[in-house]
């Protein structure tokens, strides 16, 4: 995913410190499905790498860069964690099996330590088409050209922060005039609504349009929230949508 559009974010003050509370290392996944993180730094009285149990080890990729937080220490040093984040994925790019299913495309990796399936758009259709929505809140990097955001895995933000989103629109017409909305939706009805605004088009790669905006959480309630972006080009009279739940603690 390439780093987001110059003048669609709106961004708050980055976070540029590893907070203390948090261990950042590398994933290592066993083909049973649990994993282990081995620190970067040494950490007071731990003993060996961090376990991570299958349910916390599947929110990340077999080798990506982590950030954990520690649930138990036992009194041998031994630690369970959970991730919080990942800081960067170890794969740029993934060798499987194409599947097809009746709720999309998708790439099961053959690398069974992997154990995410990859959602691919179907761009053979030549509609205009949005990637999945990959939602963070925070901002890694020293300046504006390696400035990266930090992904949530586990897609929960606490009350009153900002998400950050991005996406990747395909198939867009010829001189395409695009525009888009954001919605949030609770229990099947929309809490908040985004004005519709035009959207800024990277000429360089015309074929593959990065898209992303932050929205503000300050107004709503702790619950399940889903996050829905729609994206229109005028010009050729076209419409995609695309939308991720997340949780608002």
């Amino acid at each position: 995913m390439p780093s987001h559009p110059k003048g669609h974010f709106q961004r708050g003050h980055s976070q540029k410190k590893k907070s203390p509370r948090l261990i950042h290392g590398r994933l290592s996944v066993h083909r049973d499905g649990y994993g282990f993180v081995t620190p970067e730094e040494p950490v007071p009285g731990l003993k060996g790498d961090v376990y991570l149990g299958k349910e916390d080890a599947d929110r990340a990729m077999h080798g990506d860069r982590v950030a954990i937080r520690i649930k138990r220490m036992e009194r041998d040093g031994r630690a369970h964690g959970e991730i919080v984040e990942v800081v960067k994925r170890a794969h740029s790019s993934i060798v499987g099996e194409f599947r097809v299913r009746k709720r999309g495309n998708f790439v099961v990796p053959h690398d069974d330590r992997i154990r995410q399936w990859i959602e691919i758009p179907d761009l053979n259709s030549k509609t205009l088409t949005l990637s999945s929505l990959l939602v963070g809140g925070q901002f890694i990097g020293a300046s504006t050209s390696d400035e990266q955001m930090m992904f949530s895995v586990d897609r929960r933000f606490p009350q009153g922060s900002q998400m950050t989103f991005l996406t990747m629109i395909y198939n867009a017409g010829a001189a395409p005039q695009l525009e888009s909305q954001i919605e949030i939706l609770r229990g099947g009805q929309r809490v908040v609504a985004s004005p519709v605004r035009p959207i800024e088009i990277d000429k360089t790669d015309p074929a593959r349009i990065p898209y992303g905006a932050t929205v503000g959480l300050k107004n709503l309630a702790p619950g399940r929230y889903v996050l829905r972006v729609t994206v229109n080009d005028r010009n050729a009279n076209t419409r995609a949508v695309n939308q991720v739940v997340f949780e608002v603690v």
